[in-house]
């Protein structure tokens, strides 16, 4: 498996890489509260911990790909996905 570098002038990809990991700490706290909360609130803090580990899933899958991808080669196929 390769591994994916950021470059170090590449803050797009580095504020993005905070975000969604900000996003899972958030669905990992919002899941172990559960039990701390009183019983009228438990339902809506599992939803919002769903929905932020949801949601970072998604970033990640959709936008991981151009973010991160450094294309190498002009007719690279991550190249060509950039034009």
């Amino acid at each position: 498996m390769d591994h994916i570098k950021i470059a170090s002038d590449n803050y797009v990809a580095f504020t993005f890489f905070i975000g969604t990991m900000a996003m899972m700490a958030a669905s990992v706290f919002f899941f172990f509260e559960v039990a701390n909360t009183e019983k009228k609130w438990r339902t809506s803090v599992l939803v919002s911990s769903n929905d932020h580990f949801l949601g970072e899933c998604r970033v990640l899958t959709f936008n991981n790909f151009k973010v991160f991808a450094t294309p190498k080669k002009k007719d690279d196929a991550i190249s060509k996905s950039f034009l």
